[in-house]
């Protein structure tokens, strides 16, 4: 099953351009969202995000969920 804190989480970096300014903009520790980010993903089966240096740039199938 989906938390949906998870989508809240993921709408945050959407929204902000990365893990990092989502978990600042929350008031959150990075590793709390990427966590979050990692099960949402594994609950839907597919890759939201492609990570690397401090940048998360969506998927095809990250994008086409976007808010």
């Amino acid at each position: 099953m989906i938390n949906p804190a998870h989508l809240d989480l993921f709408r945050a970096v959407i929204r902000h351009g990365g893990l990092t300014w989502a978990a600042q903009a929350l008031g959150v520790g990075q590793p709390h969202v990427s966590r979050a980010i990692a099960q949402l993903e594994a609950d839907l089966g597919f890759p939201l995000f492609v990570r690397g240096h401090g940048s998360a740039i969506p998927t095809p199938e990250g994008g086409g969920l976007r808010p």
